[in-house]
C-alpha cells in the first residue's frame, strides 16, 4: 500500500523550502537530461523520485504556491506570497519560546479580532499559542510571560493577520497569583 498524499507533501515542502533559502530552481533542471545533475546539486531532492518532483512542481504551481518568471530570458521558479506564508507555517510547526534563567517580570498578551472571514487563520492561532504555552487569558487574548516577538511575528506572517494581531508587553496584571502559578513562577 502507498502513502502518496503525505509523501506528496514532503517533496512539495522540501521544494518550498529550497526556493526560501534562496537555491535557484528552473524547469529545466526537472528536464529528464538534467534530472541527474538537479538531483546531485540539491540532496534535499534527492531522496524523491523523478516522477515526484515533476507532480509535486505541478502542484505547486496549480495551488499557486509557486509561479514561473522570467529573468532575463531565464525561466526560474519563484515563491508567490502564499509559499511564502506556507514556508512559514513549516517554520512554526515545531518553534518554541525560549525560556530564559529569570523572568523579566513582564506579561506578554496577544490580542487580536480576526473576521469571521478569516475563521480558520483565527482557529489556527489559538491552536498554535496554546501549542507555544500561552495561556488563554479570555476570548481573543492569550498570555505569556517571557518575550516571544519573532514567534508571534513568525505566526502573524504565516497565517495572515498583520492588521489583526496586537502585542502588547504589561509590566504587571492584577491578581497574577493563578498567572504565576501556571507559569511556574510563583
Amino acid at each position: 500500500m502507498e502513502v502518496r498524499s503525505a509523501h506528496k507533501h514532503d517533496v512539495a515542502k522540501d521544494i518550498l523550502l529550497l526556493l526560501h533559502s534562496g537555491s535557484l530552481l528552473t524547469p529545466a533542471m526537472f528536464e529528464v537530461d538534467r534530472l541527474r545533475q538537479t538531483l546531485h546539486k540539491y540532496w534535499r531532492l534527492s531522496r524523491h523520485s523523478p516522477t515526484q518532483l515533476r507532480r509535486s512542481l505541478k502542484y505547486l504551481l496549480t495551488r499557486e504556491l509557486l509561479r514561473i518568471r522570467d529573468e532575463e530570458g531565464l525561466k526560474v521558479f519563484e515563491l508567490t506570497e502564499k509559499g511564502a506564508r506556507k514556508v512559514a507555517r513549516f517554520e512554526f510547526e515545531d518553534m518554541a519560546i525560549p525560556i530564559p534563567l529569570q523572568w523579566d517580570s513582564k506579561w506578554r498578551l496577544v490580542l487580536f479580532d480576526i473576521p469571521e472571514t478569516k475563521k480558520s487563520a483565527r482557529n489556527a492561532l489559538s491552536i498554535y499559542l496554546k501549542s507555544m504555552g500561552f495561556a488563554k487569558l479570555q476570548d481573543s487574548v492569550w498570555i505569556h510571560p517571557y518575550p516571544c516577538d519573532k514567534e508571534v511575528g513568525t505566526l502573524r506572517h504565516a497565517l495572515g493577520l498583520a492588521d489583526h494581531l496586537r502585542v502588547i508587553v504589561a509590566e504587571s496584571i492584577e491578581n497574577d497569583t493563578s498567572l504565576r502559578e501556571h507559569f511556574h513562577l510563583a
